[in-house]
């Protein structure tokens, strides 16, 4: 459990924006719970009530001067809305994951369409 002052809770799809990539789902179902910084480092992250979060502690000067620096988002103050996106046009939906699909080698063995509901059905070859 994170203590108190030396955490800092962060909200994945911010890292993502800044070019981040970030696994967070939990270790028991499977995840990895890490950050790969767009310079190719990794840092680990937590979770605690449902919220990610990443260690921190002050800086001593040595390391300052010594360890390598890396950004996770930017100082100005970040507009979640930037990310919005109503997936309401089923059609559209289903073409973005074809291409997904197609993208991680995944064999789509049929996908069912009809003007109330979808019905995908997949077998994954690799990737995914």
């Amino acid at each position: 459990m994170p203590t108190k002052g030396n955490k800092s809770i962060h909200l994945a799809r911010q890292l993502e924006w800044f070019k981040n990539k970030v696994h967070d789902k939990t270790i028991r179902v499977g995840g990895l719970l890490v950050v790969i910084t767009v310079e190719g480092y990794n840092t680990r992250l937590s979770i605690f009530s449902g919220l990610l979060y990443l260690a921190i502690r002050p800086y001593a000067d040595t390391e300052w001067d010594k360890l390598p620096h890396f950004i996770l988002t930017d100082d100005d103050d970040w507009n979640p809305a930037v990310l919005y996106h109503l997936n309401d046009d089923c059609f559209a939906w289903v073409g973005r994951l074809w291409r997904i699909c197609l993208m991680n080698l995944v064999n789509i063995v049929s996908i069912k369409l009809s003007t109330s509901w979808i019905s995908t059905h997949m077998i994954l070859v690799s990737g995914c």
